[in-house]
């Protein structure tokens, strides 16, 4: 492990025990490429054949906003978390509305949430999951009818800008997407993020003409590229929101939820995928496996031995190796 993975390593200890520095939201960016490896190791035969990462910090809760931040006259309705309630993250009311990660394999979606303390596992939030997961012998509640509608929700706000262009004419009659469907489902997303792409053009009216020519030029370029795993959907998404300027405007910040819906829609890019009518299941990991697990309606799988780290770790994976060696000196006993 080089000298800059090895003061990554001593950083990711000491900001642990720091106070006031949430450790959840590092790791949970530093696991991502391994996320998928980490669960079907822990799985194993459980999963029903490819899994996948579909999307990061999609909204548990209607009243989510997209980063917390509050849009002008617009509140969010936080969900209760004493564990979480002095965090800054959790100051503006809906930190504890996303789940880490979402996979999907052949028949199932899986809510994937990452723990760091077990203090940080509080009932408030189990009784939020077990709201979502799908109940047994029954075939709701499912993507769609939690997730889908609920991004769907957080995209179509006036605030977005985005509503304006979901209208479609059928038959001589202008309806609104959301109208024509009845529930949610894998052509209700697709319908929204065609609608939302072939207006690219108006979504900021300040824009000329040559730089939005220069942006199409930008995102043809993207599409194109071979460099990254991310799908062309996520690339555009991703190019609009850094050109506009959303990530950095209060205002607009639900605009970043595009992001996440580009991601789902690579997903359904593939024939073989479907996404609205899967069933949910719930998937905790935690350094070790503690008392508390008995109350989670879910798999718990252990972080420390996993075995997918160790093996990228043994393959010469120099992020692998620094996490494994960052998790053996913060929850080693003694």
């Amino acid at each position: 492990m080089n000298d800059g993975f090895n003061r990554l390593k001593e950083q990711l200890v000491n900001d642990y025990f720091t106070p006031n520095i949430k450790a959840e939201v590092t790791f949970d960016t530093l696991l991502t490429p391994y996320i998928v490896g980490i669960v079907k190791a822990a799985l194993g035969c459980k999963v029903e054949g490819d899994l996948v990462l579909v999307a990061k910090e999609l909204s548990v809760n209607d009243e989510a906003d997209s980063d917390g931040d509050k849009g002008d006259n617009e509140e969010t309705t936080p969900i209760p978390n004493e564990n979480v309630a002095n965090d800054k993250k959790n100051s503006n009311g809906n930190r504890g509305n996303k789940v880490d990660y979402v996979l999907a394999d052949n028949n199932f979606i899986y809510l994937v949430e990452l723990k760091t303390t077990e203090s940080s596992i509080s009932d408030e939030q189990i009784d939020i999951y077990k709201s979502v997961i799908t109940k047994e012998n029954s075939s709701e509640p499912n993507f769609g009818t939690v997730f889908g509608q609920r991004l769907i929700n957080i995209l179509c706000k006036e605030k977005t800008g985005f509503k304006k262009f979901l209208i479609e004419e059928k038959d001589g009659v202008k309806k609104e997407i959301l109208q024509d469907d009845e529930k949610c489902g894998d052509n209700t997303l697709r319908r929204i993020w065609n609608a939302i792409c072939e207006n690219r053009d108006n979504l900021n009216p300040r824009e000329n003409q040559k730089s939005l020519e220069n942006l199409k030029e930008k995102v043809e370029e993207n599409e194109e590229s071979e460099d990254s795993e991310e799908g062309k959907n996520c690339k555009i998404a991703k190019m609009l929101i850094k050109r506009y300027g959303w990530a950095r405007k209060k205002y607009y910040s639900s605009r970043k939820y595009l992001l996440s819906l580009g991601m789902i829609i690579d997903y359904l890019d593939n024939p073989k995928n479907s996404l609205c009518n899967k069933p949910i299941k719930l998937v905790y990991i935690e350094p070790r496996k503690s008392k508390s697990d008995d109350k989670i309606p879910g798999d718990v799988i252990e972080l420390v031995d996993n075995s997918c780290l160790k093996e990228k770790s043994e393959e010469g994976d120099e992020l692998a190796e620094c996490l494994v060696a960052a998790f053996e000196a913060i929850f080693q006993d003694g």
